[in-house]
Order: C-alpha cells, then sequence, then structure tokens
C-alpha cells in the first residue's frame, strides 16, 4: 500500500505529515480546546493506515515488546508481515482494549 503524505505549512517550514499524524494532531487540538474538529478535516484524511509496534506504542502508552507479546497471545487483533513484522490498525487496538477493560 502507498503511504499517503500531507504538506502542511508551518511559517516558512513545510512538513510532510501522514495522514494519521493530521488525524491525530486534530483530535489532540480539539481535545485541547486549540481547534474545532469538524467532519470534513477528518474526512479528507485517507483511511487508517497499518502501525508498527513503535508507532503503536507511541499512541497507546504501552511498550512496543508488550503490544508484540499481547498480539502473540491474540489479546490484540495484529497481521504479520514477512517472517517478523507485525502491523496493527489503531481503532482495531483500542477496541479490543476497551473491551478487555469492561
Amino acid at each position: 500500500m502507498k503511504e499517503t503524505f500531507i504538506a502542511v505549512a508551518v511559517g516558512a517550514k513545510t512538513l510532510l505529515l501522514t495522514a494519521e499524524e493530521v488525524r491525530t494532531g486534530v483530535a489532540r487540538a480539539a481535545s485541547m480546546g486549540l481547534v474545532e474538529a469538524t467532519q470534513n478535516v477528518t474526512s479528507a484524511v485517507p483511511s487508517e493506515r497499518w502501525l508498527n509496534s513503535r508507532e503503536l506504542s507511541e499512541l497507546t502508552g504501552i511498550g512496543d515488546t508488550s503490544l508484540e507479546a499481547m498480539a502473540r497471545d491474540n489479546r490484540i487483533p495484529s497481521i504479520r508481515v514477512g517472517s517478523r513484522a507485525l502491523r496493527f490498525k489503531f481503532s482495531e487496538v483500542e477496541a479490543a482494549l476497551r473491551k478487555a477493560v469492561g
């Protein structure tokens, strides 16, 4: 799958962000009251991408080795790419974690 990047101008610099980074940034800014999240902003972002364990760890605060162990134990959904690499979808992992908690 080809990665999609969105160019965002910040002062004199241009940042290239993934769709997930844009979605996460808008959600964080909205939760802090800095912007008003609208359906137009989030729907303009392409569908969710697969994350590696490090990226998922940054979003969840759960260590990457713990996430990998949870995937091996089938406690969270994942796919294996090649012989070693795991990939996760944040929304699926979040739903599994919420279900496990109660």
